[in-house]
């Protein structure tokens, strides 16, 4: 965004100034974003490297979720208070499936294709939930997505609390 010729302002800025206040923002993470890292060794290691100070005696599923808070969902949610701050309104999702039609993933890192890591999400966004391809859970969840998106950007709203400092549990699409 820019504050005039020349310059720029940073996202959470022009969000916390109003910039956008007109336009709904829906932020979206994955329930487990740090597990793509997953791919380039252990979680432990790269935990070890990215937070050297941090507990080792921490669960892999505890070192996912810190790595996870300081990489995307921390950031998620500095744009969500900084919308909300400056009078807009934002929705949080948590996308906690992992569809079977996530090829790319499921071909080149078979040790994540059954976790929902960074990218998850997009298996559901681009599956035709009255299609063939996956299982009647992908299609579902797929329906789940697609129709929210379509509700935001059709009604500019979503069918659940927009985030706000007192409601900031994500809405979380999974299967039932």
């Amino acid at each position: 965004s820019t504050g005039g010729p020349g310059s720029t302002v940073p996202p959470v800025e022009s969000l916390a100034s109003g910039l956008i206040a007109d336009v709904p923002l829906l932020v979206s993470n994955v329930a487990e974003e740090a597990g793509v890292w997953g791919a380039f060794g252990p979680i432990e290691d790269v935990y070890a490297r990215v937070i050297p100070d941090a507990d080792p005696s921490l669960s892999r599923d505890e070192k996912v979720q810190a790595l996870s808070e300081m990489r995307w969902v921390g950031p998620a949610r500095k744009l969500l208070d900084a919308q909300h701050r400056g009078g807009g309104t934002a929705w949080n999702l948590k996308f906690d499936y992992a569809p079977t039609t996530n090829w790319q993933t499921a071909l080149s890192f078979p040790e994540l294709a059954k976790r929902p890591v960074h990218g998850a999400d997009v298996g559901a966004l681009f599956l035709d939930p009255l299609g063939e391809d996956g299982t009647d859970d992908d299609r579902a969840v797929a329906t789940l997505e697609q129709e929210a998106l379509l509700a935001l950007a059709r009604d500019g709203r979503l069918p659940w609390a927009p985030w706000s400092p007192e409601n900031q549990t994500p809405h979380r699409i999974a299967v039932s």
